[in-house]
C-alpha cells in the first residue's frame, strides 16, 4: 500500500471512530466505505476486526464492573453459532451479494 491509501484509511477510521466514539456504535460502518474505497473487500473486513477486536476489549475494560455476567455468558453462548455462521459466509458469497447484505444492514440501521 503507498501512502495515499494508508491516508484514506486513517481518515475512514477518523471519521469511524469519532461516530463510534460520540454514538457508542457505527464505527465500523462509518468506515467501510472509505476502507472498500482503496483496498479490497477481504482486506477491508480485516482491518475492521481489528480495530474493532481493540475497541471492545477496551470498552469491556471500561465497563466491567457494571455488567450482569449472568446476561453476558447468555450473550456469548448466543454469539457463537452468528460468528461461525458469518465466518462461513464471508468465504462463500460472492462481493456483490456481501455488499447487498451491508447497504441492506446500514438501511436497516438508518431507518431505526
Amino acid at each position: 500500500m503507498d501512502i495515499m491509501t494508508y491516508g484514506l484509511v486513517f481518515l475512514g477510521w477518523v471519521v469511524g471512530g469519532t461516530i463510534g466514539g460520540s454514538t457508542g456504535m457505527g464505527a465500523v460502518m462509518s468506515a467501510m466505505p472509505f476502507l472498500t474505497w482503496v483496498v479490497a473487500l477481504s482486506d477491508a473486513v480485516i482491518i475492521c476486526l481489528l480495530v474493532s477486536l481493540f475497541d471492545c476489549t477496551q470498552l469491556a475494560y471500561l465497563y466491567r464492573k457494571g455488567c450482569v455476567w449472568s446476561e453476558v455468558r447468555d450473550l456469548l453462548i448466543g454469539m457463537i453459532p452468528g460468528v461461525l455462521l458469518g465466518n462461513m459466509a464471508l468465504k462463500i458469497i460472492s462481493v456483490q451479494a456481501f455488499e447487498l447484505m451491508v447497504s441492506a444492514l446500514l438501511s436497516m440501521f438508518v431507518v431505526l
